[in-house]
């Protein structure tokens, strides 16, 4: 077989180093095809947990704000600061087993606490979503690094510059780690 094989080569060089060149491109074109499914298949199941978040988050939206609904509070009448403090409450007590979704809401609500000055109320609830953060999404996740920002900027309209910046160096660190960097 190696001898009619050999003479083979010889006497064809050019439709064997044709058909080498075919089976290689035809192996790039199939590894490269795998690869990038996988990718996609990556992206996809990323994109559908962002969407399943999303979601969650928006069904919890909608149920604190439901309870300004006066059929169902009951005579009440409850400001925003009541709502957002119950949601507070609300996402400590009943989103366990959706860490992503209990820090998002935490660092939502933590936000609009530091809009209407109730800063005590915004560290809080930061201190626990990075907590939280942490151990779930780890240092490489655009979340925490958001919530490191939104710490450091808290700590800044404080005036405690030290702390503020301390939570900036870490939320540019993760920023570094999530962004690549810019060629041009």
């Amino acid at each position: 077989f190696g001898y009619r094989a050999g003479r083979f080569i010889a006497r064809n060089p050019i439709g064997v180093g044709a058909g080498v060149v075919i089976v290689a491109l035809l192996a790039w074109i199939a590894i490269s095809s795998v690869l990038q499914s996988e990718s996609l298949r990556a992206e996809r199941d990323r994109a559908q947990l962002e969407a399943q978040n999303a979601a969650e988050v928006a069904d919890f939206l909608v149920a604190l704000f439901q309870e300004s609904d006066p059929d169902i509070a009951a005579g009440e009448d409850p400001t925003a600061r009541d709502l957002l403090a119950r949601g507070a409450e609300r996402i400590e007590t009943e989103l366990d087993d959706q860490p992503a979704t209990q820090i998002r809401l935490m660092r939502t609500i933590a936000e609009i606490e530091a809009e209407l000055g109730n800063f005590e109320q915004a560290h809080r609830l930061l201190d626990g979503a990075l907590a939280r953060a942490l151990p779930v999404l780890g240092m490489q996740d655009p979340e925490t690094g958001l919530i490191a920002l939104r710490l450091g900027e808290l700590h800044g309209d404080e005036g405690n510059f030290g702390a503020a910046d301390s939570m900036l160096v870490v939320a540019q660190t993760i920023y570094e780690s999530v962004v690549p960097p810019d060629p041009g």
